[in-house]
């Protein structure tokens, strides 16, 4: 066989679709072709399962090992039928989602879909590229009258949640194995989910806040924004502090957005 061959096959069969061929050039001493690979099916399950856990270790948690377990292999499978070339765990936060709409003994965890796509955020943070250093000292050479065309560019690491449930307590209170019981009430909020000194975290914003990042992330200019958050100057000192903000871009004159202030 081929090396791609051998490759293909031998994926097929840690997915369940036996491959003879492969089979013949299995050799052990001591076991059978098939406790050979079902050997290595089994170290790719615990394999998926750990990887998982390291990805949403409050959502394994609070799921148990059992459920949780059983879970990861139904992940497995979904990867073998996917033609997506997803990163792995991406695709668990929807499968959650499936999961506790249609099976009665999941009715009360309703919130794990949201807790999953915060720990998953969290794990976009970290592995986020790193931001160039604070740097507006050239704003003082735009002309005034241009300045309504800046772009606020936001840290690499930043992304916004708007979740139905507390789950950003429920994560801190359950991090370790001793958490207290959950107390669950539905508690809409955003949350600004960004990384500090390589430190994925996550904390709530007010309406207004969440406002102001949407359109920062969307790509609005210094106008847009000013115009969706009046009083917009009092926020950015706490953007550029918390470096959710890195710098700004003042794209091409032909580039500027026809929703701008009449001369």
């Amino acid at each position: 066989m081929r090396l791609a061959d051998l490759q293909a096959a031998l994926r097929a069969e840690m997915d369940g679709t036996p491959s003879t061929e492969l089979r013949q050039l299995v050799t052990s001493s001591s076991l059978a072709p098939e406790q050979c690979l079902q050997l290595y099916r089994d170290l790719l399950i615990r394999a998926r399962a750990q990887a998982l856990q390291q990805l949403y270790p409050v959502t394994a948690r609070l799921l148990g090992p059992p459920l949780f377990a059983a879970l990861s292999q139904q992940y497995g499978r979904n990867l073998a039928r996917s033609d997506n070339n997803e990163d792995f765990g991406s695709g668990f936060t929807q499968l959650l989602q499936e999961c506790t709409h249609c099976q009665d003994d999941l009715q009360h965890l309703q919130f794990l879909p949201e807790l999953a796509t915060l720990e998953w955020t969290l794990h976009l943070a970290w592995c986020a590229g790193d931001d160039p250093p604070l740097n507006f000292d050239s704003l003082m050479y735009v002309p005034e009258s241009e300045q309504y065309r800046l772009r606020l560019v936001p840290s690499q690491a930043l992304q916004l949640l708007r979740c139905n449930w507390p789950v950003l307590d429920i994560w801190h209170n359950h991090q370790q194995d001793n958490a207290t019981e959950l107390h669950l009430n539905y508690h809409p909020q955003w949350l600004c989910v960004y990384r500090q000194l390589d430190s994925p975290r996550a904390e709530p914003l007010s309406d207004k806040q969440a406002c102001l990042l949407k359109g920062i992330l969307r790509g609005d200019t210094l106008y847009q924004l000013g115009r969706a958050v009046p009083d917009i100057n009092q926020h950015l000192s706490m953007l550029i502090s918390r470096r959710w903000i890195t710098h700004f871009e003042l794209p091409p004159d032909s580039a500027a957005d026809d929703d701008s202030p009449k001369r």
